[in-house]
Formats: structure tokens, C-alpha cells, sequence
């Protein structure tokens, strides 16, 4: 996910903060972290001052990789898609990365001017991938057409948009990679039990990211 990385980092995302305050960043729907030790780094790069994060997921073993990862952040088990156990306006930059939404509770937490950055999938996104895998019967689950223009839609009453931002690539996936890659994703909680133990077998292929960044101020 290296590019992807590349494109999130890339940008002066700390260009508004002044205060001598600490800069909080809180990644929601974190899973193990990757992306919110790549943004730590970029605050320090850009020598923001004191950087503190956070991190929430409904996955325990997902969390206990964050705080390995992040040693010096704070992280918890939350259902961010109801509640998000933080303050009114504590967050400087919050990171929501293939992960649930909700606007109302973003909006809450974020402080005036913060950030808001979503990554969500295309209609494109591991196409191959999927087709591979329901081409061997697993109940793969599909991506929502117009996501983004209704994210926009629910976000417009909290957020400012700032920018939209495509991004595709392709990733080479070997055998051991294909089921790694499905427990990674939502459909690890679509697919019945009785096809868990079922192991995907497939060719090395070549797969489509194709994801959208889109970022908003409160």
C-alpha cells in the first residue's frame, strides 16, 4: 500500500496548526496502524511540536498491533460507527481508512479548521481479486455504486470539502496472499463459517487498487 501511503503523506496536512498545543491525531477504524505511524512520522517531518494519537477498532487483535506499532499512543476497542469514546473538538486530523462513518461523531471530536481524511473503494478496487475468489463460490460481497457522492452528501452539513483525489495501482498477490487478503476485509465477516475453512487457491494474479482520498474541514 506503499503508493497510498505516498499520496496521504504527501500533502501539508499540519499547515493550519499554529497553537502550542499538542497536534492530536485519531485514526479511526485503525487496524494495525500502518497509516497512522506513516502520519506521526510526517508531523515530525514537518516539525509540528508535540504529537500525540490515538487509534479505535472493533478488532481486539487489530488494536493490540496499533499500540505495538504506536507505542506512544492510546488506543481502545469502539464501534466508531456509534459512538467514539473522545472530547468535543480534541482532534486536530482524523484518519478514516476503509473503516465505518459517521459524520455527526466526527464532526464532534474534530476542532474548527481539522481534517478530515476518508479513503473508500471504487468499483474497481481488487476486481480481480474478486472475481477469483467468487469464481470458486465464496459469497463476495460488492462495492456500493456512488459511494462518494453520497458521503458527500452526509458529510456537507459538518464538513467543508477541500479535495477529491483518485488513486490506482496494481499489487501482485501470490497463494498465500489471497486468503490473508479476504480475512483482511469485510468480507471475512460476510462469508458463511461453514466456507471459513475453505482455503482459496488460485494462480498469482494481478490485482486493481483503485481507491478514492477525499478530504474535508470541519
Amino acid at each position: 500500500m506503499r503508493p497510498l501511503r505516498r499520496r496521504l503523506t504527501g500533502r501539508d496536512f499540519t499547515a493550519q496548526h499554529e497553537s502550542v498545543e499538542p497536534f492530536w491525531i485519531a485514526d479511526l477504524g485503525c487496524g494495525e496502524g500502518y497509516y497512522l505511524a506513516q502520519f506521526i512520522q510526517q508531523c515530525v517531518a514537518q516539525d509540528v511540536g508535540e504529537v500525540r494519537c490515538c487509534g479505535f477498532d472493533l478488532s481486539k487483535d487489530a488494536v493490540r498491533m496499533a499500540a505495538k506499532l504506536n507505542s506512544t499512543g492510546a488506543f481502545g476497542v469502539a464501534d466508531i460507527h456509534r459512538q467514539i469514546p473522545l472530547a468535543d473538538q480534541s482532534m486536530h486530523v482524523l484518519l478514516n481508512i476503509f473503516a465505518p462513518r459517521n459524520a455527526a461523531e466526527f464532526a464532534r471530536v474534530l476542532k474548527p479548521g481539522g481534517l478530515l481524511l476518508v479513503v473508500i473503494p471504487t468499483d474497481e478496487h481488487l476486481h480481480e481479486w474478486r472475481t477469483a475468489l467468487a469464481q470458486q463460490g465464496f459469497n463476495i460481497l460488492g462495492i456500493e455504486s456512488a459511494k462518494e457522492q453520497r458521503l458527500q452528501e452526509q458529510f456537507a452539513a459538518y464538513f467543508e470539502p477541500e479535495r477529491m483525489e483518485n488513486v490506482c495501482y496494481n499489487i501482485e498477490l501470490a497463494q498465500n496472499d489471497l486468503e490473508n487478503l479476504l480475512r483482511m476485509t469485510p468480507n471475512y465477516w460476510h462469508v458463511a463459517e461453514v466456507e471459513l475453512p475453505q482455503t482459496p487457491t488460485c494462480a498469482p494474479i494481478s490485482t486493481t487498487v483503485s481507491v478514492q482520498i477525499l478530504a474535508w474541514r470541519r
